[in-house]
């Protein structure tokens, strides 16, 4: 930490054991010395005399505050000189030197001195940083800076508000809304102080301006007046209706609706489609079941029997037509010179398969649109085949895939992840990601789905247990949980969605799951590390596997929560009772061994 000076070592006696004797503290650094003399070449970057210590830096050697330092140095030259790239590169050496507090187990006026130091420096221009790439339209870049300043300081009004403008910036108002929620939340519980004027006056005049309609990108026609759009969903809508106009132009594209389980996401999706359908579009829908015992092509074996589609399959030629009868066999009952089909083994039957298919689509005099619900479940020769489709175009008219698919489910099939990726690569893929809805959102949404009146305290109190997800809002509407006064159980519905998604886990996963709800809405690795004794790297394995299906979210380095409070209390209200208590003593004694040496301010706490 003090290269190039020599120290004495009756001081660094007294910086590293301020609290032991002195000789006790000279004796440590002989025996340090003499360890530290055994790493071969040690000795040229060591000058020792019986009274100091200088440390010189060799050629080659890693020290992480040194790293850090040299990082945040090049982020602020780069800025000097507007080399965005290499912005982007120093600070990730910025971030990945910060991965805890320096020396923790040391103690004094010195060791604080540095770090308060060194914490200043780092947001100053972490804070720099997100702002210059936020000038220059690196939006999610400077986002990710604004989530590591948040884990950094999570009381720093600063960070949140950068991150609030980064958002109007980039119109997500609903992440936006969410970023103040979470200030205000913490201020409360912290300090017992609400967010300042500044903030406050941006977040009113952000969402003020998200209130104003949006206005279509294309002067509507009389076939394209827009309905009115799902509440909270004003922007996904009209993203949709961009790409609509996009691939009337284009000819073809694929579109996925994602987000957690109940955001949303199926019902945008119908109410979408049958404005297109209103507008004369030709929609086949279909939805995809984990267990279909179908298999194969099994979405296009119901489209072939779609009573609007035959006038199009009987104009086809007949080779073709066989083709179909493979998924329609009572065409060769209508038509003798059809025969059973040759299975499509061989790369010519194949192509003949894929090309019949399309052909059907091809003879609609209409624009198409292709409707998958849990679109990630397709098996794989439908894949196949919209590849095909995709790849070799040649339609007449514009063709929409639409699809929708939970955030958890993206990376679950290896067939349909590999597709998605080469969309992607091929420019042929539009991911919209719903978000919870805002406060405002919820309230509209309980007047218009509610059967009686709420006040004002009941709304708040069922945006505080829904956290905007329509799903478990129309639920607690339904069930009528609103109305008690204390809230014991979760909607049927809700408990299900949770549970099934713990059941996808390993055992090994569930039980730090089972013990995570144990412990609360929010948790950390350490704890979970003590009262589970799995071990570091099997701790750290099921976390992973927790975020991927969501039922976590990262908060910072070491401390998660629950994606959704609904969740964990599904989760403990659906442990027996004999294996609750179980878990809870071993809560009760991993809390006891991590804060042991403070346990009364622990408990307080």
């Amino acid at each position: 930490l003090r290269p190039e000076q020599n120290l004495s070592r009756a001081q660094i006696a007294q910086d590293l054991w301020p609290d032991d004797p002195e000789s006790a503290g000279l004796s440590w650094i002989r025996d340090s010395l003499y360890n530290l003399r055994k790493v071969a070449g040690i000795d040229a970057a060591l000058h020792v005399t019986p009274d100091s210590i200088r440390w010189t830096p060799p050629a080659s050697y890693y020290l992480d505050v040194a790293v850090h330092k040299h990082a945040l140095a090049q982020c602020q030259q780069a800025m000097r000189e507007s080399r965005a790239p290499e912005v982007k590169q120093w600070v990730q050496d910025v971030a990945a030197t910060m991965q805890g507090e320096l020396l923790p187990d040391l103690e004094g006026q010195w060791i604080d001195e540095l770090r308060e130091s060194m914490r200043v420096d780092s947001i100053r221009t972490l804070e720099e940083v997100g702002a210059f790439l936020w000038q220059r339209d690196e939006l999610a870049a400077a986002l990710q800076i604004t989530t590591k300043l948040i884990a950094i300081d999570p009381l720093r009004e600063a960070s949140y508000r950068l991150r609030m403008e980064i958002l109007s910036a980039a119109r997500e108002y609903s992440a936006l809304e969410d970023t103040y929620l979470q200030l205000s939340k913490r201020l409360r519980a912290e300090l017992e102080a609400e967010p300042s004027e500044t903030t406050e006056r941006f977040y009113q005049q952000s969402m003020s301006a998200h209130t104003l309609a949006i206005a279509p990108r294309t002067p509507a026609s009389a076939d394209s007046q827009m309905p009115h759009q799902p509440i909270g969903r004003q922007t996904e809508w009209q993203r949709l209706y961009n790409l609509w106009e996009d691939v009337k132009g284009t000819g073809s594209r694929c579109v996925l609706i994602s987000g957690e389980a109940g955001i949303g996401k199926t019902f945008l999706a119908d109410r979408f489609v049958q404005h297109l359908q209103e507008s004369g579009v030709f929609v086949l829908r279909t939805r995809s079941y984990a267990d279909d015992e179908l298999g194969a092509f099994a979405p296009i074996y119901d489209w072939m029997k779609d009573q609007r589609l035959q006038t199009a399959i009987e104009r086809l030629p007949v080779k073709m037509q066989q083709e179909i009868a493979r998924f329609h066999p009572q065409l060769m009952k209508r038509n003798s010179a059809l025969s059973f089909p040759e299975p499509a083994i061989h790369p010519y039957h194949r192509r003949l398969l894929f090309d019949s298919i399309q052909a059907v689509l091809d003879e609609l005099d209409a624009m198409i649109v292709l409707y998958f619900d849990d679109i990630h479940w397709l098996d794989r020769e439908t894949i196949a085949w919209l590849k095909h489709v995709l790849r070799h175009g040649g339609h007449s008219r514009p063709l929409l895939i639409l699809g929708t698919v939970r955030t958890e489910d993206l990376m679950r099939s290896g067939e349909f992840r590999d597709w998605m990726e080469s969309l992607t690569q091929s420019d042929l893929l539009t991911r919209i990601t719903l978000r919870r809805l805002s406060r405002r959102e919820t309230m509209e949404l309980i007047d218009t789905a509610g059967d009686i009146p709420f006040s004002a305290d009941a709304k708040l109190t069922l945006f505080q247990l829904t956290e905007g997800n329509p799903l478990c809002i129309v639920e607690y509407l339904r069930t009528d949980l609103v109305k008690r006064e204390h809230q014991s159980s979760v909607p049927e519905k809700i408990r299900a969605l949770a549970l099934e998604r713990v059941r996808v886990l390993s055992t090994q996963t569930q039980d730090l799951v089972w013990f995570a709800a144990i412990v609360g809405r929010e948790f950390d690795h350490t704890l979970l590390e003590l009262g589970l004794n799995q071990g570091e790297y099997n701790i750290l394995d099921a976390l992973e596997d927790a975020c991927r299906v969501e039922l976590f979210l990262p908060i910072s380095e070491t401390t998660y929560r629950f994606s959704h409070g609904l969740v964990q209390e599904a989760i403990y209200e659906s442990l027996l009772p004999a294996k609750r208590q179980s878990l809870h003593r071993r809560c009760a004694a991993a809390f006891k061994q991590r804060h042991q040496e403070d346990l009364g301010r622990a408990a307080a706490m």
